[in-house]
């Protein structure tokens, strides 16, 4: 048996963090997993999934428009990303967290430098 695992989009995080979707431009390309993801349109935004699971998998796209952003999971730093690349690249697992506890978590992804870019986590139970 494998491990269940849901996917869930840059909505769920825009609306976790009880932000606007005005504050958001929705980007749309093959670059990202399922077609579209979301760019802060300033900086220091933040985006909040409140999931279920044991293990979470953050994909997002590098790009020249895109910035450094933080991770934390239930109000713990655990990850610090480089999102800025010289040119697009697609889509890809860019964060995996350690195991966890299969409970309720926070993960939060807080722009740190520049505009974030918020496309999935895949959360495994």
């Amino acid at each position: 048996p494998q491990p269940a695992a849901i996917n869930y989009l840059y909505t769920e995080a825009i609306l976790g963090a009880g932000d606007s979707a005005n504050d958001w431009q929705e980007l749309n390309g093959p670059e990202f997993r399922y077609g579209l993801a979301a760019a802060s349109k300033s900086p220091g935004a933040r985006v909040k999934w409140n999931v279920e699971g044991r293990q979470f998998t953050l994909w997002s796209p590098n790009g020249p428009e895109f910035g450094k952003a933080q991770v934390k999971v239930d109000g713990r730093v655990l990850a610090n990303l480089d999102l800025h690349t010289a040119q697009l690249t697609d889509s890809q697992p860019v964060w995996k967290s350690p195991r966890l506890k299969d409970s309720p978590h926070a993960v939060v992804l807080t722009a740190t430098e520049g505009l974030l870019v918020v496309d999935s986590i895949e959360v495994k139970r």
